[in-house]
């Protein structure tokens, strides 16, 4: 996402979070399907987790080649 739109990590990881809680209410309304706070709270994990190695990343390359 940040290589599409150059929006503020913050906008970014809060727009992943509102698509995963959309998510979990379309699969709350489905018969065989359940709602889950622990896989919206993973969502984010996962949305977090990705945006802090890619920082780590990009301040690790920066060091070792600028």
């Amino acid at each position: 996402m940040q290589h599409a739109f150059k929006w503020p990590m913050w906008l970014q990881i809060t727009l992943l979070a509102s698509y995963g809680v959309g998510i979990e209410l379309m699969q709350g309304m489905l018969p065989h399907r359940q709602a889950s706070f622990a896989d919206f709270i993973a969502d984010v994990l996962g949305a977090v987790s990705y945006y802090a190695s890619y920082t780590l990343w990009r301040t690790w390359c920066g060091k070792k080649y600028g």
